[in-house]
């Protein structure tokens, strides 16, 4: 009976094969006429599919005449929209045309999920009317998020602290940044609230709480070196540095990260708490070396890190795996800081003697 075991399983795979390409092949034949339609239509310039109709509750209008004026187009597959069950975090391949310029490829992503983005605008309702649907433009009005409309100067941190991880502990120094840089300013002098429309307003903040990746891609590295309470996420060569306005007992204190080995993908621990109370601390260096260079860092499957297999006269003198674990699991007191910096100047070296 044993030996009969693997000749059924076999078996089954294949009736199971078979019943998932006749089932495809029969979605297929049910949406043949929307498959045509697909190629033939402009999603993008479609006010629902991109959301523009629940605005102010969406992300910012800056773009939506290119999408209208269809100067942004899905490729090809990007355009079947059953294929939409698979694209869980609703990112789309697409092409983007300027007359001047001409057309070159972009990545769109919505900032989260369908499911997510379906709680976002039940959460506005229910805050607004108690119910679960409703009208979200006006809805958007009755919220938190409408806060700062009317005669408002700045946006302070007691408005949206602890809303995301970039305003766990925010400064007014940072507020100010995103503000200008969210309004397109220059980042010099004073930008007041009172510039931006209501509107504008309320999309700011919607963003802030739902998910501020634009924002942070907006601020630019120069926070992300300034504020360590930005990201956990978002892992730079820097420093953190903040300015604080009541000093927590060792903010002046170095901080190293503690080494934990493990075989899961990107195994990183951390405390916000300890990052936002100290001046400097080497979270971003630890995260960096451990997860993504050295030898201990496992991402989907693979091992090793970005760094494996060095060519021969560079592995020769042993400097770059030497500089490498130090980096991800320092020995001496302070050691992952001065490693990230004598690894950095190393590999600078290598690419400059290479090209």
């Amino acid at each position: 009976m044993l030996r009969f075991l693997p000749l059924k399983l076999g078996r089954l795979y294949r009736c199971l094969k078979l019943l998932f390409v006749i089932g495809l092949f029969v979605i297929l034949l049910m949406n043949t006429h929307n498959l045509f339609a697909s190629f033939q239509k402009n999603e993008l310039t479609d006010r629902r599919f991109i959301n523009l109709n629940k605005c102010p509750a969406c992300f910012g209008t800056s773009w939506c005449r290119k999408f209208m004026n269809g100067q942004i187009s899905f490729e090809t597959w990007g355009r079947l929209r059953f294929l939409d069950v698979f694209n869980v975090k609703n990112v789309f391949f697409a092409q983007y045309g300027e007359p001047r310029e001409g057309t070159r490829r972009i990545v769109l992503k919505r900032l989260g999920s369908n499911q997510e983005l379906t709680d976002i605008d039940q959460k506005i309702c229910k805050r607004a009317t108690g119910r679960p649907r409703c009208d979200l433009i006006q809805a958007m009005y009755k919220t938190e998020f409408a806060r700062l409309n009317g005669d408002v100067r700045l946006l302070t941190p007691d408005v949206v602290e602890g809303w995301s991880d970039l305003v766990h502990c925010p400064s007014q120094r940072l507020l100010d940044r995103i503000v200008r840089r969210y309004a397109e300013t220059k980042d010099s002098g004073s930008f007041l609230l009172k510039n931006l429309k209501d509107t504008e307003r309320m999309q700011l903040l919607m963003t802030l709480a739902f998910n501020p990746e634009p924002l942070v891609l907006q601020v630019g590295f120069f926070m992300l070196s300034t504020n360590p309470c930005l990201s956990d996420r978002l892992p730079g060569p820097v420093i953190y540095r903040l300015c604080y306005k009541n000093k927590p007992e060792n903010y002046d204190v170095w901080y190293e990260s503690k080494f934990e080995e493990c075989d899961k993908e990107a195994c990183l621990s951390f405390s916000k708490d300890m990052l936002c109370s100290r001046v400097t601390v080497d979270h971003n260096y630890y995260a960096i070396c451990q997860n993504l260079l050295s030898r201990y860092a496992v991402w989907r499957g693979s091992s090793g890190g970005l760094l494996h297999d060095p060519p021969p006269h560079i592995a020769k003198d042993g400097q770059l795996e030497v500089l490498l674990d130090e980096c991800a699991n320092p020995k001496k007191r302070n050691g992952r800081f001065q490693a990230a910096k004598e690894l950095r100047e190393y590999l600078t070296h290598l690419s400059s003697t290479a090209s």
